[in-house]
């Protein structure tokens, strides 16, 4: 922001408005999308490198834009976005001065390059991937309609759906931005205009997604706002202001994470970090049960990554053979874990086998009488059977 911004209070409020977004939760809770976010740096790193000198950074300029790509399909409307900014802040001055020749041919190397980068991208990752062709839901539909309901939809992201946006209003509004931009003669404005309609095209033409994929369009829309701020007042006290709405506003929106309840690694994270707020260092740890997970590794990736042990060893009993301890000796682990009401109980360590046959808590003993209404009415066996 600050490279594009005409004034440090444009970047902060800009900043302000684009941080963060509670639909955004994939984001921020998933590392599938780990290539979302990495299109993001280097979305902005090649626009940060433009602005500074693209004089001389040809091939670090070719270099960035194909990790843009590499990281998600939608990297390839960097080139458009980089070009787009040579337009707004830099043709005007090169058209007032009559140089418009000597200008196609300092940016003729660059652009050359970067559209055999894009051709070659299209050939060989995009149309070369059965996964894309065969999937419905990344196949393109180049139909304005189509664009424009999804421009819809992500709008009404972008503000919690509390404005109701239909196709009209939702093209009403982008032209009335553009419109406002031209008249103000606002380079900040336009730029911001064009970044948003440009970014966000990859991801508009293909079924509409998560809020997650406005994570590179939204600094587009953050640019043009703060901008339009700025043209009124740079006064400190507006982006306090801001920045206090914006935080009301997410706050007040946020909405439950939908990992809550459903997922087995916050399950696990819940239960370990009330019950076991540290663990010894390398601890041996067995799951005679565990909650099912799209990744048997999931439990040692998630022990380790909570206690900062990369030395944590973890088995199951009901995981493959690679996962499962050595039978051929008495089980000796320093914790062994069962699953019971909705969550984590541990067993006796002192015979393992034995535990987990009758089912014997760790420091309980089952007294004469039964009571469903205790949290551990899990440990009362009958002939090695739980109660139910």
């Amino acid at each position: 922001f600050r490279a594009l911004a005409p004034s440090v209070f444009v970047a902060l409020t800009a900043l302000s408005l684009t941080l963060v977004h509670g639909l955004f939760q994939d984001l921020y809770l998933s590392a599938g999308t780990v290539y979302d976010r990495l299109c993001f740096l280097f979305t902005v790193l090649a626009v940060i490198v433009y602005v500074r000198a693209r004089a001389g950074r040809v091939a670090w300029l070719c270099f960035i834009c194909l990790m843009a790509m590499n990281s998600k399909e939608s990297g390839a409307a960097v080139p458009a976005i980089l070009f787009c900014y040579e337009c707004v802040y830099r043709l005007p001055a090169v058209w007032r001065e009559n140089r418009v020749r000597q200008w196609l041919r300092s940016i003729a190397p660059l652009y050359c390059t970067l559209a055999g980068i894009l051709a070659l991208f299209v050939i060989g990752r995009v149309r070369g991937i059965a996964g894309l062709l065969g999937n419905p839901a990344y196949h393109p539909h180049l139909s304005f309609s189509f664009w424009l309901t999804n421009m819809t939809e992500y709008l009404s992201i972008l503000v919690y759906r509390h404005v109701h946006f239909t196709g009209f209003t939702t093209a009403i509004t982008l032209i009335a931005m553009l419109a406002v931009a031209a008249l103000l003669r606002n380079r900040a404005m336009l730029f911001g205009w064009l970044f948003f309609i440009v970014a966000i095209t990859p991801v508009a033409l293909i079924s509409a997604r998560q809020g997650y994929v406005l994570y590179v369009p939204v600094l587009g829309l953050g640019l043009y706002l703060a901008a339009l701020i700025g043209l009124a007042t740079e006064h400190p006290a507006v982006l306090a202001v801001v920045t206090a709405a914006m935080i009301w506003i997410h706050a007040s929106q946020w909405p439950e994470p939908w990992l809550v309840g459903d997922s087995p690694q916050w399950r696990l994270t819940e239960k370990m970090r009330r019950d076991y707020p540290t663990l010894r260092p390398g601890a041996r740890i067995l799951f005679a049960d565990d909650y099912p997970s799209g990744n048997g590794y999931d439990l040692m990736f998630s022990l380790r990554l909570l206690y900062h042990d990369p030395l944590i060893e973890v088995s199951r009993l009901r995981g493959p053979a690679e996962q499962q301890p050595d039978r051929s000796h008495p089980l000796e682990f320093d914790h062994v874990f069962t699953t019971a009401l909705d969550t984590y109980v541990e067993l006796d360590r002192r015979n393992v086998d034995e535990s987990i046959k009758l089912n014997l808590l760790q420091d309980y003993t089952p007294g004469r009488y039964f009571d469903a209404d205790r949290a551990d009415r899990v440990g009362y066996p009958v002939s090695g059977l739980l109660a139910s």
